[in-house]
């Protein structure tokens, strides 16, 4: 008995919707990827912008002054809210140890990559789904700068959420592509 991860196979009609798709987003009308391009661009800009007007706050004080790389009580795998936070917690302990608390927006920026890459993993979804290329392109740019909340999307603790759905939509992307192992 061999240990491994089971294949997944799509169903044959899916193949082909998601192949036309693939096909048909190859050759989107001109313009649409330059201007998701200076969407994704704009949008990172202006979360970073906004970030500079932050600084810690509740949550994010647990992160920085409680947790340690360590394994014992208050580790990097104890829950916080009865929540696994691993990954940030590691994040934000090797940022606290190159820049200190100096600058909330350094805090902030795995946060918005997070929030980016969910934006393009979206945009993606939609082209392969037959929304029409503009019509993705226009929503997924009102979703950069509003997305779960706009007031979330200044909080640099959010990368604990934002984090956890750019992996479930890489994963369906994976999918869906027939990428998986």
């Amino acid at each position: 008995m061999t240990a491994g991860f089971a294949r997944v196979t799509l169903p044959k009609r899916l193949k082909t919707t998601f192949r036309k798709a693939a096909d048909e987003r190859s050759s989107l009308p001109r313009g649409v990827r330059l201007a998701h391009l200076l969407t994704l661009i704009g949008a990172g800009l202006f979360l970073i912008y906004e970030a500079t007007k932050q600084w810690f706050y509740l949550d994010e004080w647990d992160f920085l002054a409680y947790r340690g790389v360590r394994l014992g009580d208050q580790g990097i795998f104890y829950p916080h809210n009865e929540h696994w936070t691993t990954i940030p917690i590691l994040v934000w302990g090797g940022l606290f140890n190159i820049v200190g608390v100096r600058d909330y927006w350094l805090y902030a920026l795995p946060m918005i990559v997070a929030h980016l890459a969910i934006v393009y993993l979206l945009w993606r979804l939609m082209l392969r789904h037959n929304v029409y290329s503009w019509t993705a392109t226009l929503l997924v740019a009102a979703f950069a700068v509003l997305g779960v909340g706009a007031g979330e999307l200044t909080r640099a603790f959010q990368l604990t959420f934002l984090g956890s759905v750019a992996f479930g939509l890489l994963a369906i992307d994976a999918i869906e592509r027939g990428k998986l192992w």
